[in-house]
């Protein structure tokens, strides 16, 4: 069955999950950690895979490495008694932790030990911390509903031009020698008289600014205040712009169209099969240098599975809500490619589909949404769905 609305886009992910084909990993080194030392003290460089996150920080101060023989292993060595060392690490699918020089190739034992007794309680440190980021981004994908909010009217504070205006350039007060030399008294005024017109040329530059920004603020505020409220094409592009601004846990496809000037809106969701289900999460080991992988029971991924499909369509239902005050009635239909059993063919096969008053939707507790049942909190609405005790969706026909 093809997609059904003409207007669609990508939802674009926030944080990444490392998948692998057995289960799940995460990558330091350039793009997770790595430890430099030397003269000018010892930074650690992080960063979370994927996230287009990274810092800087600095664990030390000044400190040096002595090199026991003039051969040293370490690379780049600024003195005789100073060196600046690049460690990238990298765990492994077993949960081992790999050391690898700048260049790519394996670090040698004297380097790893010798960085170890210098920095260990750094390493173990900042292993945990991204154990932990990646346990909780498979906890994640099931609490999506979690931040569903409830549906209000969109509403636009007007905020102040935040840029100083430029400031004159103080007179200069003209000395004895400065009115009794004319040669001095020309040049500092001449000083003075350029450096005032270019403030005079900032300021109008900065007035215009100021000018511009109230504009474009006043036009988002009527966008917002008054065009979602009438103009379907205004509200098409608000939604969009709406979802879009949320970060996803994983790239998810969306189409959508808006009907009856407003009063119902039906989307189409891309869902992920149960085979794209993270299948491990991972925790610091208390000794060492290693990250523990543990296996997720098959219940446990069974149920990560059923409340990451369904509040996927739980979260897009409250966000079409609080996005369009004029929306009464929201259907919402999840999909995924799977082969058709008789020609082998991929297509997309709707797994749920629900439709939503806003009057009935309205008496969710927003405040207590992390104790509902996402999967059971559909089923309050009309609900087309063929679910399996172990959490198999079978194929429906969606509503309309």
């Amino acid at each position: 069955m093809s997609l059904r609305f003409r207007k669609s886009f990508k939802l674009a992910p926030g944080l990444r999950l490392n998948l692998s084909g057995s289960g799940l990993s995460a990558s330091f080194g350039p793009r997770g950690l790595s430890m430099t030392v030397g003269g000018r003290g010892t930074y650690l460089n992080t960063s979370i895979p994927g996230a287009g996150l990274y810092s800087r920080t600095r664990l030390s101060g000044s400190s040096t490495t002595r090199s026991p023989q003039p051969a040293s292993p370490f690379r780049g060595a600024a003195s005789a008694a100073t060196v600046q060392v690049a460690v990238s690490l990298q765990v492994e699918d077993n949960g081992e932790i790999s050391y690898k020089d700048s260049g790519g190739r394996p670090a040698s034992e004297y380097v790893v030990d010798a960085l170890k007794k210098q920095k260990g309680p750094e390493f173990r440190a900042l292993i945990a911390k991204h154990a932990n980021a990646i346990t909780a981004q498979v906890e994640a994908l099931g609490q999506i509903h979690w931040a569903t909010p409830s549906p209000n009217v969109p509403a636009f504070s007007i905020k102040p031009f935040s840029e100083p205006e430029p400031e004159l350039p103080e007179q200069p007060t003209l000395g004895i020698v400065d009115r009794l030399l004319p040669w001095r008294r020309r040049a500092i005024e001449s000083t003075y008289s350029d450096h005032l017109a270019k403030a005079l040329a900032a300021q109008d530059a900065w007035v215009d600014r100021k000018a511009r920004y109230a504009g474009e603020q006043m036009r988002r505020k009527r966008f917002i205040e008054d065009d979602i409220h009438k103009s379907t094409d205004a509200m098409e592009s608000y939604l969009e712009e709406h979802l879009q601004a949320i970060s996803w846990p994983r790239e998810t496809s969306v189409a959508f169209e808006i009907e009856g000037n407003g009063e119902k809106v039906s989307l189409d969701v891309d869902l992920p099969e149960i085979e794209q289900m993270p299948t491990k999460t991972a925790a610091a080991a208390s000794r060492g240098y290693r990250v523990l992988l543990k296996n997720l029971t098959p219940a446990h991924v069974i149920q990560l599975y059923k409340n990451h499909v369904h509040g996927i369509g739980f979260r897009l239902i409250g966000e079409t809500f609080a996005a369009l005050p004029r929306c009464n009635e929201v259907i919402l239909s999840g999909y995924s490619q799977r082969p058709n059993p008789a020609t082998g063919q991929i297509q997309n096969d709707y797994l749920y589909s629900v439709r939503v008053k806003r009057s009935d939707w309205g008496h969710i507790n927003f405040d207590g949404l992390k104790s509902i049942d996402v999967v059971e909190a559909l089923t309050q609405f009309e609900l087309s769905r063929d679910m399996s005790k172990n959490g198999a969706l079978n194929a429906i026909t969606p509503l309309v």
